[in-house]
C-alpha cells in the first residue's frame, strides 16, 4: 500500500498521533465516503464499495484488539517505588563492586540492557538477592551479610515486594502474552492508518469541492487536521514596501524657497 512521502517535522506529528485521534480521523474520513459525490471523484483511482468496506473492517479489526495493562498507574506509588531503586540500588553496588566483584556480576552485569523501568530493574534484584540468599558458598553469604548490615534487610526487601505488588495487576487465570498483544494492535493500527493514508491523499486529489473535502475531515488551509500528511507548503514572503518619494511639487516648492533666500542674500 502506497506510503505517503512526509517531511520530518511531518513524520514527528504523525508518530505523536495516538490511536484514538487516528481513529476519529478514519472514522469522519469514512463518513464521508458515503456522498455518492465523493465515490463518483475517486472512482477514476479504483475506490470501489470493496475498497469503502475494507475501511470499515480495518477499524473493527482495530477495535477488537485486546489491550493488557499489567501495571496500574498510581503516581504515589510508583514514586515510593521509584526512590526504592534510586536508593537501594547505589547501596548495594557500593557495597559489592569492589569486595564481591563475582556477586556483583550476577546481580547487575545486564541490568543496564534492560528497559530501564522502576518495576522491572526492582524485581530482577529481587529475584537475584532471593537467589544469592539459597546460595551456600562463603562470597556469597559474605556479599549477602554485607548488604543487610548496609540495610538492604529482609524488612527492605518485604518493602520493595509490597510496592510492586501493589503496582502489578494481578491477572485472572493464565497470564496473557504482552507482547503478542501489543504486536497485535501495532499490526492492526498501522493496517488501518495505511489505509487511511492512501486514500484521504488520493480523495485530496480527485476531490474539488471544498464542501466535500470538509464532509470528510479536511478543513483547509492552516488549520487543516490532515496537513501533516503532506509536505506543507512554504509560507508567502511578504512583498517589500518601497518608501514613499517626495512628489516633484514639494521639490518645486523647495527649490522656489531657495531660489528666494538667494536673492533675499544678494
Amino acid at each position: 500500500m502506497l506510503r505517503t512521502k512526509l517531511t520530518r517535522q511531518s513524520r514527528d506529528k504523525v508518530a505523536r498521533l495516538g490511536a484514538g485521534a487516528k481513529v476519529r480521523r478514519v472514522v469522519e474520513f469514512l463518513l464521508g465516503l458515503r456522498d455518492e459525490r465523493v465515490s463518483a471523484a475517486l472512482a477514476g483511482c479504483g475506490f470501489t464499495a470493496t475498497e469503502r468496506a475494507k475501511g470499515w473492517q480495518l477499524l473493527q479489526a482495530l477495535g477488537m484488539t485486546d489491550v493488557a495493562r499489567d501495571v496500574r498507574q498510581d503516581g504515589d506509588l510508583q514514586s515510593k517505588l521509584d526512590a526504592w531503586h534510586n536508593h537501594w540500588f547505589r547501596v548495594a553496588k557500593v557495597c559489592l563492586q569492589r569486595d564481591f566483584p563475582r556477586v556483583y556480576d550476577q546481580i547487575f552485569l545486564d541490568l543496564n540492557q534492560m528497559p530501564q523501568s522502576s518495576i522491572i530493574l526492582v524485581q530482577l534484584l529481587l529475584k537475584r538477592i532471593e537467589k544469592l540468599t539459597r546460595a551456600k558458598d562463603a562470597d556469597s553469604q559474605a556479599a549477602l551479610a554485607k548488604l543487610r548490615a548496609r540495610g538492604l534487610t529482609p524488612e527492605r526487601i518485604a518493602e520493595a515486594e509490597q510496592l510492586v505488588a501493589q503496582l502489578v495487576q494481578p491477572s485472572q487465570g493464565a497470564l496473557p502474552d504482552l507482547q503478542q498483544l501489543r504486536a497485535a494492535v501495532e499490526h492492526a493500527e498501522a493496517a488501518l492508518w495505511d489505509y487511511y493514508v492512501e486514500w484521504s491523499q488520493l480523495a485530496r486529489m480527485a476531490v474539488k469541492d471544498p464542501r466535500l473535502l470538509k464532509l470528510m475531515g479536511f478543513r483547509g488551509g492552516a488549520n487543516d487536521d490532515d496537513a501533516e500528511l503532506e509536505p506543507a507548503a512554504p509560507p508567502a514572503v511578504p512583498a517589500a514596501e518601497v518608501p514613499a518619494r517626495a512628489t516633484p511639487k514639494r521639490k518645486a516648492t523647495r527649490r522656489g524657497k531657495v531660489g528666494k533666500r538667494r536673492v533675499a542674500a544678494r
